[in-house]
């Protein structure tokens, strides 16, 4: 009963879907960036490299998250009203040119070899690309109440983001990426139905 008074309930996938529609997208508008736009950055930038060592990957799943902190910190200082629409189209635009700018600059460090750590601590390594995935998910919650229930609210929030990642980590070390892509999308989808079906009641 406390945490009532701690989290906004509100599902951040409906809230970027009603604003979407405000602006005038149509229902397979909104499906393409929630189903496949969506997943497919966050399974590049979290479960890409999750494969035996690739510095290629993890060069680029660097570089992509570092874009993203970085655009997403740059729309909240100059378009604080943000916009869904060309701006969102400018936003993922600009995110994937900086990325290829990224990966390019982490490509002349020299020694930037892990592989030895990256197979010893493997788990490790799919465990806290879960926990980031969860992470990546909170600003999207409102947070009220006394510190503690911040806290408490905000594990309880990340508990299904965490088994999420950690599944999506599973289908993509035990299946390959593409599948991690395809489920990831799958549950999108179905998220976003059942929010459309919500709001036509």
């Amino acid at each position: 009963m406390v945490l009532e008074h701690a989290i906004d309930y509100t599902a951040p996938e409906r809230g970027d879907i009603e604003r979407m529609i405000k602006c005038g997208f149509g229902s397979y508008a909104v499906l393409y960036w929630i189903v496949l736009l969506g997943p497919i950055t966050e399974e590049l930038i979290f479960r890409l490299s999750l494969t035996g060592y690739k510095e290629k990957y993890l060069r680029f799943s660097f570089a992509l998250a570092l874009s993203y902190f970085l655009v997403v910190q740059i729309r909240m200082g100059f378009w604080p009203n943000f916009q869904y629409g060309l701006q969102l189209f400018l936003f993922f635009l600009t995110m994937m040119l900086i990325a290829v700018v990224l990966y390019y600059l982490l490509s002349l460090i020299k020694n930037f070899n892990i592989s030895r750590f990256w197979d010893r601590y493997f788990g490790a390594v799919v465990y806290l690309s879960a926990l980031m995935f969860a992470l990546l998910h909170l600003p999207a919650y409102r947070f009220e109440g006394v510190f503690i229930e911040k806290i408490l609210a905000m594990i309880l929030i990340s508990i299904p983001y965490i088994i999420m990642g950690m599944s999506l980590g599973y289908i993509r070390v035990r299946f390959g990426f593409l599948y991690a892509v395809f489920f990831h999308a799958v549950w999108n989808l179905c998220s976003a139905a059942a929010i459309f079906y919500r709001m036509s009641l």
